[in-house]
């Protein structure tokens, strides 16, 4: 199990092309990536976002590429016969105005004009490949972080997992109890409103079975306990989850209202109550698994 919160980083180096790479993750119901890419490899985005499908299914990963600066400066050229041009209408000027002429070659540092920078083009091959150590090292970052959050995501959820499976149990137990408190109830309340006049047993019987059949939930546990084997398969799946356990949590979750609805019976209530609790709390939980 992995969750879908995560940092991880990378280096990677391949000729004179040198990239870092930090990149975040968090919850979201699909895969969904930012890349941030220096403008002159902006030809790399869609190689880099293959590659993160690769590992990861979903999560809103955010992930920043800097290219690092060694090696990229380039070369300078001079154009000389701008600064040839600079030099002579120097002279000119000096012998015009009778002034001595002795300038030093810092001068031409005030013509900047006259220095032509020719940066130098990104190797492809080796950007890509540089990219994909540096990427491929900070995903896995990432999935050691996601993976260790994970682990203590599963622990939680399956520590709640048994214990709604006890009250469960402790439900189907109340079952039974609950038509024969009934029972012992209306013929009670019958017998002290109809005095000493005979109490109608087959009556009785037909009220109780009417009660019997419309608190009966039966089939709302035998579902339950299904999806709850469903659920833990589910956790032992090596491939993303988190969807699949959502969808189990919305039937269990029906289930449960459905036997909140059907009985009257205050100790069962009390166990949807609780129920619904630890349904909750791993809802929040599986949100943010992957």
């Amino acid at each position: 199990m992995h969750s879908m919160t995560g940092y991880g980083r990378g280096e990677g180096i391949c000729g004179e092309e040198h990239f870092l790479v930090e990149m975040r993750s968090l919850n979201h119901r699909y895969l969904d990536c930012a890349i941030r890419l220096p403008p002159e490899y902006s030809y790399l985005e869609e190689s880099a976002r293959r590659l993160i499908q690769e590992y990861l299914k979903r999560g809103r990963v955010e992930v920043s590429i800097n290219a690092v600066g060694e090696g990229k400066a380039g070369t300078i050229r001079v154009d000389n016969g701008l600064a040839l041009a600079y030099y002579n209408a120097l002279k000119e000027l000096s012998n015009l105005l009778g002034i001595d002429f002795a300038p030093g070659i810092d001068i031409f540092a005030l013509y900047p004009d006259i220095f032509i920078v020719e940066e130098k083009e990104p190797d492809p091959e080796n950007s890509k490949q540089a990219l994909e150590i540096a990427l491929t090292a900070a995903l896995k970052e990432l999935l050691q972080m996601r993976r260790a959050e994970g682990d203590a995501l599963e622990k939680d959820i399956v520590h709640r997992i048994v214990r709604i499976e006890q009250v469960i149990k402790d439900i189907e137990k109340r079952g039974p109890q609950i038509v024969k408190e009934y029972r012992a109830k209306l013929k009670e309340r019958l017998s002290c409103l109809l005095d000493d006049e005979a109490l109608d047993e087959e009556r009785l019987f037909t009220e109780v079975a009417y009660f019997a059949e419309r608190a009966n939930i039966t089939e709302e546990l035998v579902r339950m306990s299904s999806h709850i084997n469903l659920f833990r398969e589910a956790l032992d799946e090596t491939d993303a989850i988190g969807r699949k356990l959502e969808f189990i949590l919305q039937e269990m979750h029906r289930e449960i209202n459905t036997i909140g609805s059907k009985s009257g019976d205050s100790c069962i209530a009390r166990g949807v109550v609780e129920l619904k609790s630890e349904l909750e709390k791993i809802r929040e939980q599986v949100q943010n698994i992957e």
